[in-house]
């Protein structure tokens, strides 16, 4: 089932103040950890770590239509998609804003052999999909993995604003070595994307 550890839906809200969500599993759809479809979701401090998404998007979170999302302070880690999104997936009509020194680290995005079917192994630590809108301040996006491209950010659309944030060791391939590598920090494949400091 899809939200493994909290699913919103029909204009709900979530709060979540310090705390952890972690080792859960979405079996057959988005957000291993948290899945926000058409509402609205806060977390201040806490973590949401070593979450699945065994056949969807959004390891840590999924955002479908979740007409605002706030995170302020606590840690996206450890998380995997086999899909997109490792820690954190925007989909079309979601904003989100994330600040206050969040570390986003360690999160996969990749795809089992046998669905090579499906859109996959994109954006290790956040996919942003056409029309969705993302702005972190402050905060890390590192070591994240993706199979495709983008581990540490991937793009398809939309709009990315990044004040401050340092985006290292992440890598866009997680395979045969002597394979290219395609946006190991972030990967274009539309949108906008602002970055005000921060490191690459």
């Amino acid at each position: 089932d899809a939200g493994g550890g909290v699913y919103v839906t029909r204009g709900g809200g979530f709060n979540l103040s310090g705390g952890q969500i972690k080792e859960n599993e979405a079996s057959s759809g988005d957000g291993g950890g948290v899945l926000i479809d058409n509402g609205v979701f806060y977390m201040t401090g806490g973590s949401i770590n070593n979450n699945d998404a065994e056949s969807g998007n959004g390891g840590g979170i999924a955002l479908r239509y979740a007409y605002f999302a706030a995170i302020s302070g606590g840690g996206i880690t450890y998380n995997s998609a086999n899909g997109v999104g490792g820690g954190i997936y925007v989909s079309s009509g979601s904003q989100l804003t994330i600040s206050g020194g969040v570390s986003i680290e360690s999160n996969k995005a990749f795809l089992k052999e046998d669905q090579d079917e499906r859109p996959s192994g994109q954006g290790g630590g956040i996919y942003v999909g056409d029309g969705g809108k993302v702005t972190m301040t402050d905060g890390r996006i590192w070591s994240n993995y993706a199979k495709s491209s983008g581990g540490g950010v991937y793009m398809a659309g939309g709009e990315l604003t990044l004040n401050n944030v340092g985006l290292e060791y992440n890598k866009g391939y997680i395979g045969n070595p002597a394979s290219p590598i395609d946006g190991s920090a972030v990967y274009m494949a539309g949108g906008v994307l602002t970055m005000n400091g921060g490191t690459i």
